[in-house]
């Protein structure tokens, strides 16, 4: 038994047997989707019609003459009867399942470029979370590592100058007339740079600028021979060359903008102004310092202090409050975020002075500078930490 219904869309005929009743379907012709009707419910028989009377009868008419034929015409061929479009219902399924398994594909392929963007997301997030993982990691190894301790004694220096040390000017990046216009501003008695901890102070001779450095009036200049000790020699040993590169690359980029600064003041008509702690620091405590002395710091009733010099027999000295009677040297972090040198050492002051270091030649000032390149200097970089509260103060 068969099931015959038209297409909404285009109209066209439909058949299909009675199995495909109430299921979805396309269109053989134009591909709409539908729905095979239901089988309606057989028909009830008809009523036989009434019997009806016997023809009255005619009575007999006289024959007329027939009229004469028309004229032959000639008969069309007969129209084929419009057939009916087969619908195999296993073909009218079909094409159902093919358009559902096609909107699956499309669905499945745009879930896999969902997928393929979250997985993107996804490493580019873990990537960034490692780093930073990594960072604070390597930050808490640096603040909670291995770190060389030990006891040491200071020393209040004898109020005596200490030795200064030179600093050549920048032989590239700056005009000749440039640089002889801060040597000739930089002409005995130099510029001092004060502070209410040091003061320091530039001087030129010859081809060279002299650094020196004195306690102020508020506090006294205690020396520690932390670099005698052979557990400390051998960790500065170890790490020289990392602390001299990063130190000499320092001052070369700062005695370059220090000449730079100065040059344009002058050529204003201006006097050089030293400021309180730039170029003091990055300078003048750079040329000061060896590689132990810039790779540490003191700790002094809750602030830190930087180390202003460092002498040829290992001793390095601090700007300390007058009455300090103990303090901390520890390593501090250096710009490039490490610290080579990992100690903590408790200091305690003695009250005998220690004899102020030998005086070199001036020829041997002058050319100290050449040799520094493998001693390194060292500037004091504040290692206060904003996230800890307990971070002692950083101060001049």
């Amino acid at each position: 038994m068969t099931i015959e219904f038209d297409c909404p869309n285009c109209g066209v005929a439909i058949r299909v047997d009675d199995s495909a009743a109430g299921k979805k379907g396309s269109c053989p012709k134009c591909r709409m989707k539908l729905r095979v009707p239901a089988i309606a419910p057989a028909d009830e028989p008809p009523e036989p019609d009434p019997p009806t009377a016997p023809p009255a009868a005619v009575p007999d008419q006289p024959v007329a003459a027939a009229p004469e034929a028309p004229p032959e015409q000639i008969a069309s061929p007969p129209v084929p009867p419009t057939e009916t479009p087969a619908f195999n219902p296993a073909e009218f399924l079909t094409v159902e399942e093919e358009s559902v398994t096609g909107r699956t594909t499309k669905h499945r392929r745009k879930r896999g470029r969902g997928r393929s963007s979250g997985l993107i997301f996804s490493t580019v997030v873990a990537v960034v979370c490692g780093l930073m993982i990594a960072v604070v990691v390597y930050r808490y190894a640096v603040d909670t590592g291995p770190r060389l301790t030990g006891e040491a004694v200071a020393a209040p220096s004898a109020r005596a100058a200490l030795p200064p040390k030179s600093i050549v000017p920048p032989a590239a990046g700056l005009p000749e007339e440039s640089v002889a216009l801060v040597m000739q501003a930089l002409q005995p008695p130099g510029v001092p740079f004060k502070s209410r901890l040091m003061e320091l102070r530039f001087v030129a001779a010859e081809n060279a600028i002299l650094v020196s450095v004195a306690e102020s009036s508020a506090t006294t200049l205690f020396a520690v021979p932390l670099g005698q000790e052979s557990k400390v020699a051998a960790i500065v040993r170890l790490n020289r060359q990392q602390v001299a590169a990063l130190k000499y690359k320092e001052r070369r980029d700062e005695v370059l903008q220090f000449f730079r600064v100065f040059s344009n003041t002058l050529r204003n008509g201006e006097a050089i102004v030293p400021d309180d702690q730039g170029f003091r620091d990055t300078v003048g405590l750079n040329a000061l310092t060896g590689v132990l002395g810039y790779s540490v710091e003191a700790v002094a009733e809750g602030r830190v202090y930087r180390c202003v010099y460092e002498d040829e027999s290992g001793r390095i000295y601090f700007a300390l409050p007058e009455l300090t009677t103990e303090f901390q040297i520890r390593g501090r972090v250096l710009p490039d975020g490490s610290t080579p040198i990992p100690l903590d050492y408790q200091v305690t002051v003695a009250e005998q002075s220690l004899e102020p270091p030998r005086v070199p030649e001036r020829s041997e000032l002058i050319d100290s500078e050449a040799g520094d390149v493998s001693e390194a200097g060292s500037v004091f970089g504040e290692a206060e930490d904003a996230a800890s509260p307990a971070m002692p103060q950083v101060i001049d």
